[in-house]
């Protein structure tokens, strides 16, 4: 049993030094518990209390901390464009060529690539006929909302040998706005160079200016036509 406050106690070897003397003095009980076990040789000692608590402490953490951790692979992203695209891209940028556009804008997701012309050159098509983009014209001068596109299977070519062909796709209109005389009509007498209609595409307002003297037979197309490449637009006779 141990000793209580008051008591002597049994084993004085216990007491190794003055400090002993004032645990005892202050907590009897807890200071012989202590005495007895340093007593008891170094490598025999049973774990203390605290001992016991941070090999208690030890479990839980192992148990809240994996004992191995598969390392993070970075994720593969894929290319933002693909060989298709590039093949697309290089069709788009072909055909805006032919259309004379002085810029061209393309997005996929986060990519964004814009084309831009340095200058507005002049274009011409087998036919010889000239266009040159022009400002759009101002609200005042608006131009007759475009109809659906017209199909040139409808014109008897045979009644007309001569032609004045779009040389882009677009919208056709016969003067620079509304209320604007047209360009031509029929019967019209036209010099070299002169502007016979406009070609709207993309905004890109085009006078189409003619290659020869010639007089106009007759306007194959109406005013706001949608029109594709090639599509006959002026019925001529050379002079």
């Amino acid at each position: 049993m141990l000793p209580t406050a008051g008591e002597s106690i049994s084993d004085p070897t216990l007491i190794t030094n003055e400090e002993d003397i004032l645990s005892y003095c202050l907590f009897p009980e807890v200071a012989v518990e202590f005495f007895k076990w340093r007593a008891i040789p170094e490598n025999e000692r049973p774990p203390t209390p605290a001992d016991l608590e941070l090999e208690e402490l030890a479990v839980v953490e192992a148990v809240k901390t994996p004992a191995s951790v598969e390392p993070q692979h970075p994720e593969v992203l894929s290319p933002i464009l693909h060989q298709d695209d590039y093949n697309g891209m290089s069709i788009l940028i072909e055909k805006a060529s032919n259309l004379q556009l002085n810029e061209l804008t393309l997005k996929k997701g986060d990519f964004n690539l814009s084309l831009r012309s340095g200058t507005v050159t002049q274009a011409t098509d087998t036919g010889n006929i000239s266009a040159s983009p022009i400002p759009q014209p101002k609200e005042s001068k608006t131009v007759d909302t475009p109809k659906e596109e017209v199909s040139a299977a409808k014109i008897n070519l045979d009644s007309y040998p001569n032609t004045i062909d779009a040389i882009m796709a677009g919208t056709f209109y016969h003067a620079s706005g509304i209320g604007d005389d047209p360009f031509v009509s029929e019967g019209s007498l036209v010099k070299e160079g002169d502007v016979i209609f406009i070609i709207e595409a993309m905004k890109l307002f085009n006078e189409i200016s003619v290659h020869a003297d010639c007089k106009i037979v007759k306007v194959l197309v109406n005013n706001g036509d949608l029109i594709s490449k090639g599509h006959p637009l002026l019925a001529i006779e050379y002079t």
